[in-house]
């Protein structure tokens, strides 16, 4: 028998999939969390998938699994440890910058942290736990039908089949929302790393007054990613730095973006 796995961002998408495993409507028993790194990942949505998300699963007989990225170079290994993560490759790297910033002109670098942090690490766990081309893993991805735009037919694995669970239900991100407060679970933060470049402007303004420490790091990322790079990169997305961003009074009324990582983008 394949296995069935739901890549899972601890974001709403995720957890509606993992209700709805619960429920018996969908089976999907294994639920794989890659986690960036506890210095990467939002903190709201670490604290969601270890004190809701994992106690929930287990509670129904879900296996809930957190993943992270393993770094396989002998002389990393014994300089940094055995586990990477997105934060500290970017500090670490002389010239790469594996996130998505914006350049001034507003396109942005090609990004290898969905790539290597996720998808690969998934890809990894699903072969060492039976995956293969005559058995493929079917793996769900929690795109619900609002997200019809970041449905892909092909992993790029010739071991692993996707599956849009959530799509096939017609399910939205408001249906999603309804079935976890039905459950009489919290909602969850919309999940990525607290540094995503696709951070929207109203979330920056929140981050520097919920959490301005935070804010002061991002500040710090961007202008180190900049200096590294040789020529200013932007966090965000109206291509000014961070501190003068968040002075800006006329973007306080977009709207929230609501995509959520869902441990599986293709964005």
């Amino acid at each position: 028998m394949s296995l069935r796995t739901w890549s899972s961002g601890g974001g709403v998408q995720s957890i509606a999939g993992l209700v709805l495993s619960a429920r018996g409507v969908i089976d999907f028993p294994v639920h794989l969390f890659c986690n960036t790194g506890d210095d990467s990942e939002n903190p709201n949505t670490l604290d969601y998938v270890h004190n809701v998300a994992m106690p929930y699963a287990k509670k129904h007989g879900i296996e809930y699994l957190e993943l992270r990225h393993t770094f396989k170079s002998k002389k990393y290994i014994e300089r940094y440890g055995e586990g990477e993560t997105l934060l500290g490759r970017i500090y670490r790297t002389r010239k790469s910058v594996p996130i998505p910033i914006r350049r001034s002109g507003g396109f942005p670098l090609s990004r290898t942290c969905t790539v290597d942090f996720k998808i690969k690490v998934i890809a990894e766990w699903l072969r060492e736990n039976g995956a293969t081309t005559a058995a493929p893993a079917i793996s769900a991805i929690g795109f619900s039908i609002d997200e019809w735009s970041r449905v892909k037919n092909n992993s790029g694995f010739n071991f692993q089949k996707l599956v849009y669970p959530l799509s096939d239900l017609g399910m939205s991100r408001q249906d999603c929302i309804k079935l976890i407060d039905d459950e009489g679970l919290p909602i969850p933060h919309k999940s990525a790393c607290w540094f995503c470049p696709h951070t929207q402007p109203l979330e920056w303004v929140q981050m520097a007054d919920t959490n301005p420490a935070q804010f002061s790091k991002a500040v710090e990322l961007e202008r180190f990613l900049s200096a590294k790079y040789g020529e200013p990169l932007f966090l965000h997305k109206y291509l000014v730095p961070l501190p003068d961003a968040v002075k800006q009074l006329y973007f306080s009324i977009d709207t929230p973006n609501t995509q959520d990582c869902v441990g599986h983008c293709f964005t």
